[in-house]
């Protein structure tokens, strides 16, 4: 999870079993060179991570058997 307020964020991962929220400092966004290492590195596993998330609660909630069945279709262009 990311709380951002504009120039300024915090990264948060929750732990559902114990049922805690860990934030990181505040990170200022204004002063590139105060990112901390691997910053971009962490968006991108959270984006992963928010995936894997959605598929793993709709298999567990049977969702995805329910779903329509999505049709591709073949034009023939007749060469």
């Amino acid at each position: 999870m990311v709380l951002n307020a504009g120039s300024r964020e915090f990264i948060g991962v929750r732990d559902r079993k114990s049922q805690r929220l860990y934030l990181s400092p505040l990170i200022d966004l204004d002063d590139p060179s105060s990112l901390p290492a691997g910053y971009f590195k962490v968006h991108a596993s959270l984006q992963i991570a928010a995936v894997l998330d959605a598929i793993q609660r709709a298999n567990q909630s049977n969702v995805l058997p329910r779903l329509p069945v999505l049709y591709t279709f073949e034009y023939d262009r007749g060469y």
